[in-house]
């Protein structure tokens, strides 16, 4: 045997040792059902208030700008290039969340505002097992922060809309404090969690 023969089959098996990587698309799949499947069990069990919304078109239109950012926002964020799409979820959440303000009814229980923080803790749990996915997901990549911003606002898209749909309160300040902003926490998280774990591959 000549000695590009050996190399050939030293390669080839080393190749056959190696299991084959698994397909991106699988990933995606995964990490957009568990967005999507927070958001629509919250959505079946959950009792639905519409009093905190001033309009049922801004109220469906916010609710389908969620969700498309929740599942859409998933494979952005794992398909190999498709930078200029992660950047399209991200101006589709930014727009979702013009939608969700539009909404405001200005409706809400008589009290301090901090009476509301149960909804910024319930988001907080609801997207905690999206958020981990998520970590997993893109521990496949080489770090990337943009990546991780899309991963992060679909991981907590899932949590906002159970809040959208299913909250009393409708007054702006609420809305912003214990709904929006625990949004940009979650995906704050998820972003500093991505940070802390290891790569398993420095491929793009």
């Amino acid at each position: 045997m000549s000695g590009l023969d050996a190399i050939r089959a030293a390669a080839q098996a080393e190749l056959a040792r190696t299991p084959r990587a698994r397909p991106w698309w699988v990933d995606a799949l995964a990490l957009a059902g568990t967005n999507l499947g927070v958001g629509l069990v919250l959505m079946v069990v959950l009792t639905p208030h519409l009093e905190q919304h001033a309009s049922e078109a801004f109220r469906q239109l916010g609710t389908a700008g969620l969700l498309l950012v929740a599942g859409g926002g998933a494979f952005a964020a794992v398909r190999p290039g498709w930078r200029t799409v992660r950047w399209s979820m991200v101006a589709l959440a930014a727009g979702s969340t013009l939608v969700v303000l539009a909404a405001a009814s200005g409706v809400g229980p008589v009290g301090p505002l901090f009476g509301g923080a149960g909804c910024g803790v319930l988001e907080g749990l609801y997207s905690l097992i999206p958020v981990l996915v998520s970590t997993f997901v893109l521990s496949r990549f080489a770090p990337d922060l943009l990546r991780s911003v899309v991963a992060g606002l679909s991981a907590g898209a899932g949590g906002l809309v159970g809040l959208h749909l299913h909250c009393p309160n409708g007054t702006l300040a609420h809305l912003v404090a214990f709904h929006l902003v625990p949004w940009v926490v979650v995906s704050a998280g998820a972003v500093g969690l991505r940070r802390l774990v290891g790569s398993a591959t420095w491929a793009p």
